[in-house]
């Protein structure tokens, strides 16, 4: 049927192909043009009603079925003005005179450019000249790219035209093709011989298949898909099919072929293997017939996938089990974020750029032992600490980094050589300091945070003896506070802790958090009509590990702008008032984007926080000591922030459990960072 210049194609198996024709009202003059292949006369050969009525689809003589073509005006072979006066009425090669052609454009083999680019003068079976395509390919020839082969009609000879189509090696008679394929060798292969894969038929051509057969392909295959050629029958009957076959069709019409009975139904694969999907024999509509589809990926161990990749069973891991390959490599060629400081990533088969890799190389020494290192790099310095045994590299100075106490020995620490800016480098030098400790316990301190503040401070009033904590909630802090630090009477030291800040999940509250702690220290320094104010030596605020979570990246800058705006206004209303600062709390490594996200933003707001406060010797630098383990190593996690910096992971001893993915910290982190905090609290000025 035809609507509107668009031919509707039905075909086998209920689908429906839509080809649109842009007649415009030339298709009646296509016989005098040459072949042009223009935007409304291009069609494929053996579809019933692609061309307009009174034409037919015309490719080179002999060419197989679905070659792209162009409709001519249909004719009869020698019957006199069947055709305009410059074409001429070609049939088949052995066709008969009053048989149907085409009108095809008559042209001169001894004349330059006689047809079109792509067409060549051809002398047809009755001895005219006409402009036909020239083949794609010919049968047994080698005009294709690798991978392909030239395919023709259902036993065509070597020689004839064809097209190029992507084949593999088979042998004929047996089987190694895909669905909708058949092994076919050359002229008079017998059985055994080498061939190649090709269609055993068309969808919607039944060419290739035997007399009351049809060509039928997988579920909603397109017009001239490769098919398999079924038997005809008529649904509700099984009569005609081979034994074990049943007669089933798209739809509930009386026509049908003949199909094993079906395996599973599409959309639950319960009845096929785990590796396995069902697939339509018509259609994939759930509920659908079909067959289970599919291969392993591989089977246990074989080396069937990439390099940095196992075979895993789906079921057993014994030897042949079906599996499928798992593992990332290790990293990417160039970009060494995957690796170690001292490692180098290494291609498993290629060292180009972004190709996989693993991540290869020794350190060069080890801190504590510098014998290995030449006389001209003598310093054994640590590639993430210096505590003995450590990798490090071989260099001429002991070089450290302003800020950063861990690219330092034990009892030394880092002076610039020109300046005192963090990150700045410098060299270790003797500590030598004249500043004698505080006693903590004799300071007056507030400490604002959640969850992992009140574990840090679990942990000072384990480690420090005679500590007086205060503990209240904040609500109580903006009526009273300052009357907090007395007791029986009289002024007494001590840290109040206020523990019940928000949790600080998006920029708004944590915004808050800042507000309230600000607003709280000035409370207490300051007083009110009734409650003296009272001198504070330290206060410092903690965000939770849950900051950033519902936070974007120009949330994050933002919150750390607007902290640093605060405590510099309230570090310069009270200059004898020391503010700490302390770096974000990290959570254990892993490759949840909450955790990336979370990990990765601490990263940034850690850089942030020592670029602005870090010449000042008050920031307490948490992440890296979460990070740190006892012996000085320091745990990194796989995967580096959006500027390629490493970035610091919980250290597993330091977490609750070994499942752990949160902030929370083990009585062996609590007492860790509560021997620094102390450490820290006692020598900043």
């Amino acid at each position: 049927m035809r609507e509107n210049n668009t031919w509707i194609i039905r075909f086998l198996g209920g689908g429906w192909l839509w080809v649109s024709l842009l007649v415009l009202g030339v298709a009646c003059t296509a016989e005098v043009k040459p072949f042009g292949f223009s935007a409304f006369d291009i069609c494929f050969t053996g579809a019933a009603a692609i061309c307009p009525q009174g034409q037919r689809c015309t490719a080179f003589s002999g060419s197989p079925i679905g070659t792209t073509g162009i409709c001519l005006s249909e004719c009869r072979v020698g019957e006199s003005g069947a055709c305009p006066g410059n074409a001429h009425c070609v049939g088949t090669l052995s066709a008969q005179v009053n048989e149907e052609g085409t009108c095809q454009a008559t042209c001169k083999p001894s004349v330059a450019n006689a047809c079109p680019k792509g067409q060549a003068c051809i002398e047809t079976a009755d001895g005219a000249n006409t402009c036909q395509p020239i083949p794609e390919c010919y049968v047994g020839g080698s005009g294709c790219e690798g991978g392909q082969s030239c395919v023709g009609n259902l036993g065509a000879p070597d020689g004839t035209p064809g097209r190029c189509e992507d084949v593999s090696e088979c042998r004929v008679g047996g089987g190694g093709c895909e669905e909708g394929y058949i092994c076919r060798g050359g002229e008079g292969a017998q059985a055994g011989a080498p061939g190649s894969c090709q269609p055993e038929c068309r969808v919607g051509s039944n060419s290739g298949c035997p007399a009351g057969y049809v060509c039928v392909g997988a579920a909603e295959a397109e017009y001239q898909a490769p098919g398999r050629c079924h038997a005809s029958c008529h649904i509700g009957s099984n009569d005609g099919c081979p034994e074990g076959h049943i007669c089933l069709g798209a739809n509930t019409f009386a026509s049908g072929t003949c199909h094993l009975p079906p395996q599973c139904l599409v959309g639950d694969d319960s009845s096929c293997e785990v590796w396995q999907h069902c697939e339509g024999i018509f259609e994939n509509q759930t509920g659908a017939p079909g067959y289970c589809q599919g291969s392993p990926q591989c089977h246990v161990g074989t080396t069937t996938c990439s390099a940095w990749q196992s075979c895993v069973g789906y079921e057993s891991n014994t030897n042949g089990a079906p599996g499928q390959c798992e593992g990332e490599p290790q990293c990417l060629v160039g970009s060494n974020n995957n690796c170690r400081p001292w490692q180098s990533c290494v291609g498993y088969e290629s060292n180009t750029n972004g190709a996989p890799g693993q991540c290869e190389g020794e350190p060069q020494c080890l801190v504590g032992n510098d014998s290995t290192c030449p006389a001209n790099t003598p310093y054994c310095i640590g590639y993430e600490s210096n505590a003995n045994g450590t990798p490090g590299r071989c260099e001429a100075a002991a070089q450290c980094y302003v800020g950063a106490p861990w690219t330092c020995p034990a009892n030394t620490t880092c002076v610039g050589n020109s300046s005192t800016a963090w990150n700045a480098p410098g060299t270790c030098q003797a500590s030598g300091t004249s500043v004698r400790p505080r006693d903590i316990t004799q300071l007056y301190m507030f400490f604002g945070h959640n969850s992992v503040g009140g574990e840090i401070v679990d942990g000072l009033g384990s480690v420090v003896q005679n500590l007086r904590i205060i503990s209240h909630s904040r609500s109580l802090i903006s009526s009273n506070g300052a009357a907090y630090f007395n007791q029986n009477g009289s002024r007494q030291p001590g840290l109040l802790n206020v523990s019940t800040y928000d949790l600080y999940r998006n920029y708004g509250q944590a915004r808050q958090s800042v507000e309230l702690f600000v607003e709280q220290v000035r409370f207490i320094i300051n007083g009110n009509a009734t409650i003296p104010g009272q001198r504070l030596d330290i206060v410092f605020l903690k965000f939770c590990f849950y900051a950033f979570y519902d936070m974007t990246d120009e949330q994050a800058d933002l919150l750390f702008d607007y902290y640093a705006t605060q405590m510099d206004a309230l570090q310069s209303q009270y200059p004898e008032l020391i503010v700490v600062h302390f770096t974000q709390t990290i959570r254990p490594c892993g490759n949840f984007q909450n955790i990336y996200d979370a990990n990765t933003r601490s990263m940034h707001y850690r850089s942030r926080m020592l670029e602005r406060y870090g010449h000042t010797g008050r920031v307490f630098d948490l992440a890296l000591i979460e990070a740190t383990a006892p012996n000085g190593q320091v745990n990194h996690c796989s995967y580096r922030d959006n500027a390629g910096n490493p970035v610091l992971g919980l250290y597993q001893s330091y977490a609750p459990s070994s499942t752990s993915n949160d902030g929370h910290l083990s009585t062996a982190g609590r007492q860790a960072v509560a021997r620094r905090l102390a450490d820290f609290l006692a020598n900043v000025r």
